[in-house]
């Protein structure tokens, strides 16, 4: 399995050259108990190579619907036969479930990362990095669109203002801080 890193980014951070870089998150309505999930590609310049979102019609809890994000990224990204990803996730539950021999999810959600941990140790190329919420905020928007719409979605091009705007905060963040 490779090294899981948890950093502690208060703004989102391009990857490498050779990687790509695939933000991750679950927006989850506790009352309905629907919830979408919001994946987004990024290359080290900050480009959008790819969003996805999709809704999901039955929910147990938050953790499941970040597990279920998690594996979302890892099949979309061996569909496109990317080799070299890092996967950010802003749930330090399922982070730490994944990383330790201890579990900190709630029983139900065990299945869910032992799969995770399971196609982790299959990707030599692949690293799951913890960072905080506000380091994810491209993510969080395509969630809730999802969660909202109630719709599921790939995007290449032409691109929703509100995700738009939240990419754009992104490169103006990043800018700020080197």
């Amino acid at each position: 399995m490779q090294i899981l890193t948890r950093i502690k980014n208060t703004s989102w951070s391009p990857p490498a050259d050779n990687y790509l870089k695939i933000n991750i998150d679950a927006s989850f309505d506790d009352t309905v108990k629907k919830f979408g999930i919001g994946l987004i590609i990024r290359d080290s310049a900050g480009n959008s190579r790819g969003i996805r979102g999709k809704y999901f019609n039955e929910g147990i809890d938050a953790e499941q619907d970040e597990c279920f994000a998690i594996n979302e990224a890892l099949n979309w990204g061996n569909n496109l036969h990317f080799d070299r990803i890092l996967l950010e996730s802003d749930c330090q539950n399922v982070f730490f479930s994944i990383n330790d021999a201890t579990l900190y999810v709630h029983w139900v959600n065990q299945g869910l990362v032992n799969e995770i941990k399971h196609q982790l140790s299959t990707r030599s190329g692949t690293t799951l990095i913890y960072l905080n919420r506000s380091g994810n905020n491209v993510a969080h928007v395509i969630a809730n669109r999802a969660r909202n719409l109630r719709a599921s979605f790939n995007i290449l091009d032409d691109i929703p203002a509100d995700m738009y705007k939240a990419l754009r905060d992104d490169v103006v963040n990043l800018k700020l801080c080197t």
